[in-house]
């Protein structure tokens, strides 16, 4: 933001609309139910399984449904017994 430029909240509201639609593309795994890795030289998840895939949840991006796939898909991979 330049300093003589005002920039209202529905800007921001914006620019997290358009940053969770990348995070839902690129990011989101509907099989695995969980957040992955994006190699942006091989265009493609990773597929890499981490304890990351939680981040949406923390910051609030994630969708009650994407909770609910985590929370059932994701979670017990990370549990340790």
């Amino acid at each position: 933001m330049k300093p003589d430029r005002l920039e209202i909240s529905a800007v921001w509201y914006h620019k997290a609309e358009v940053r969770k639609r990348a995070i839902d593309q690129y990011l989101w795994n509907e099989d695995k139910g969980m957040h992955s890795d994006y190699d942006t030289v091989k265009k493609a998840q990773t597929g890499y399984e981490t304890a990351t895939t939680f981040w949406a949840i923390w910051a609030g991006s994630a969708t009650p449904r994407q909770v609910a796939a985590l929370a059932t898909k994701a979670l017990l991979k990370f549990e340790v017994f």
